[in-house]
């Protein structure tokens, strides 16, 4: 896939040494810290020096040191640092966003259509179920909780599903915590209406698909969520309670923002678009016809 890449944009990798600044808020996320990867090998081939950065401080110290940045790609929710991208834009560094917010200081992004990837992981949810889901969410993230706001509009115009509880996750509290409020939520349902669980990224969702495995309501209620990752895709082969997630495509994500760095470095072309990539939903039907096979 590198190979072809180089092929594709061998004219326009700039000879100049180009000083790559990401800001990364949440790197430690699985779906952000492959790109982060995948953006940083393709750095190496550009022949780019590439830094990364978690904290806006840190993000405003590299961005003023004598290092000055030939480019800046940023991700996830970019407000702490918009004082910072104000002061870049003034400057004429091209800002590129790489699953990010949107924002007026960018010269470009690439990101998932998010509303499409909720949408559909929601809308197979409620055609293999019947009665109460929850959700799994995170009102502190803007886009995931855009994901969650396109998945309950979507459950409701399904007469047949009724949204009962949304559960935030905090992942800096750790697991254990949405462990324990999702198992009080199940064992207090009686009457056994909840039949499925619906999470807005991957984390969440390798939580929960085991422990409603390890707990035995693997018949009962089923999972489906966003991202789709290696972890997550593994495990919906081995989970009897995940039957789907929206996958997102992350080489074509970072492919696409390098090849915007490269072009914007070099001063090619003055405007360039925001890009939406489709994503992929996998269910356990497809993998199941694919063994058949």
């Amino acid at each position: 896939m590198i190979k072809k890449l180089k092929r594709i944009f061998k004219s326009s990798i700039p000879q100049q040494k180009v000083n790559l600044l990401v800001h990364s808020p949440w790197v430690g996320d699985s779906s952000k810290a492959i790109l982060v990867k995948k953006l940083a090998f393709l750095s190496q081939d550009y022949g780019w020096n590439m830094k990364v950065t978690r904290h806006p401080i840190e993000f405003g110290e590299l961005l003023m040191s004598k290092l000055i940045p030939t480019a800046i790609v940023v991700m996830n929710d970019i407000r702490p640092i918009e004082i910072y991208l104000d002061m870049a834009s003034d400057q004429g560094i091209p800002i590129i966003g790489m699953d990010s917010m949107d924002c007026p200081y960018l010269t470009a992004s690439v990101s998932s259509n998010n509303a499409s990837m909720a949408r559909e992981s929601a809308a197979y949810l409620a055609a293999e179920t019947k009665g109460e889901i929850v959700i799994i969410g995170s009102n502190a993230h803007p886009m995931i909780y855009e994901r969650e706001l396109v998945a309950k509009f979507e459950f409701a115009t399904h007469s047949h599903i009724e949204v009962s509880q949304t559960l935030d996750y905090d992942s800096s509290l750790g697991h254990q915590i949405l462990k324990k409020k999702l198992a009080d939520v199940i064992k207090s349902d009686k009457g056994e209406q909840i039949s499925g669980v619906w999470s807005a990224w991957d984390r969440p969702t390798l939580v929960i698909t085991k422990m409603i495995d390890k707990l035995g309501y693997s018949e009962r209620i089923k999972v489906a969520g966003v991202d789709g990752t290696k972890g997550t895709l593994a495990l919906l082969k081995s989970s009897r309670s995940l039957i789907a997630t929206s996958a997102q495509d992350l080489d074509g994500i970072a492919q696409r923002v390098a090849h915007l760095v490269s072009i914007k470095t070099e001063r090619l072309s003055p405007d360039l678009p925001h890009i939406q990539l489709p994503a992929r939903l996998h269910t356990k039907s497809d993998l199941l016809e694919d063994l058949s096979i």
